[in-house]
């Protein structure tokens, strides 16, 4: 199930496990909240990001940043049908909270995170 406490979980463990993503994540700093939100049923998580790692999950939606869309584009993303950083520029997924240029500067860590989480089936 898309946004499962399990498939959460599952992208939090890979990601943190993942050398590649901490030493992305390191090396630009990578410590903010972001909110992902499922739209049609208001869902969200919030990862938070401490120098590179994930440091806690939570069923809130208190990010610094807030990204939300429709079950269909998230499942574009997660699929590697859609880029995250594309969907959300053609509007296909919206920052609804904070700003796209300062969330760019972590282009590199979250790109990774992605194409980790995109290994991770959903259902």
């Amino acid at each position: 199930m898309l946004f499962s406490q399990e498939h959460m979980q599952a992208l939090v463990d890979s990601a943190n496990q993942d050398s590649q993503f901490r030493a992305d994540g390191a090396a630009t700093n990578l410590t903010t909240s972001l909110t992902l939100l499922l739209e049609e049923d208001g869902k969200s998580w919030t990862v938070q990001f401490v120098d590179g790692s994930i440091t806690e999950l939570n069923s809130a939606d208190g990010g610094e940043f807030l990204i939300g869309g429709q079950a269909e584009w998230w499942r574009a993303v997660f699929n590697n049908r859609i880029d995250a950083f594309m969907a959300t520029q053609q509007g296909k997924l919206k920052l609804q909270r904070g700003e796209l240029a300062q969330l760019s500067r972590w282009y590199k860590p979250f790109q990774r995170a992605f194409a980790i989480w995109q290994t991770i089936p959903i259902q």
